[in-house]
C-alpha cells in the first residue's frame, strides 16, 4: 500500500488523529478514505514509534510532543505497532475505503471520527427511499 508521511506536521481540519499514549494507540482501529492522512501524536511521557507492519512507513522515534503523519493512497488494511511497546500490546489496524465520491459517503463525524456509508448502506437506503416513493403514490418515469 502506498502511502506518504512526514515527522512533526502540523495538525490540518480534515486529518485524523491517533494519540500514541504509554502502551496502547488511541483509538487502536480506524477508519480512513484513501486519500485521507492520520497524524500519530506521541500524548504519553515515553517515547514511540508509529510504523507500519507490512514497513511501508515508519515514524522513526518520536519523543514525547511529536507528530508523525502517513497519508494513504490506496484502499487495504494496514495494521500498525510501536515497536518499543508491541509486546504489551501497543498495536493498531487502519481500515482504508476507497475514495468517498466512488465508493462511500462520509456520513457525519464524532469525536471518535468520520461516520462512514459504505455501498452496502447506500444501496439500502436507495431501495428504502424506492419503496417509500411508491407508497406515496409516486412512479418512476418510463424511459
Amino acid at each position: 500500500m502506498f502511502a506518504s508521511s512526514a515527522l512533526g506536521v502540523a495538525l490540518a481540519q480534515d486529518e485524523l488523529r491517533v494519540e500514541a499514549q504509554d502502551n496502547a494507540f488511541l483509538p487502536d482501529t480506524i477508519s480512513v478514505n484513501a486519500g485521507d492522512t492520520v497524524v500519530f501524536d506521541n500524548t504519553g511521557d515515553l517515547p514511540h514509534t508509529a510504523e507500519a507492519s507490512d514497513g511501508s512507513w515508519d515514524s522513526g522515534n518520536m519523543d514525547p510532543g511529536q507528530t508523525f503523519s502517513v497519508t494513504f493512497e490506496e484502499p487495504g488494511t494496514v495494521d500498525y505497532i510501536c515497536a518499543y511497546h508491541e509486546v504489551v500490546g501497543m498495536v493498531g489496524t487502519i481500515e482504508v475505503a476507497g475514495s468517498a465520491g466512488s465508493e462511500e459517503i462520509v456520513a457525519a463525524s464524532s469525536e471518535e471520527g468520520p461516520i462512514h456509508l459504505g455501498p452496502t448502506v447506500l444501496a439500502a437506503i436507495g431501495v428504502l427511499l424506492g419503496i417509500a416513493l411508491v407508497g406515496a403514490g409516486l412512479k418512476p418515469r418510463s424511459s
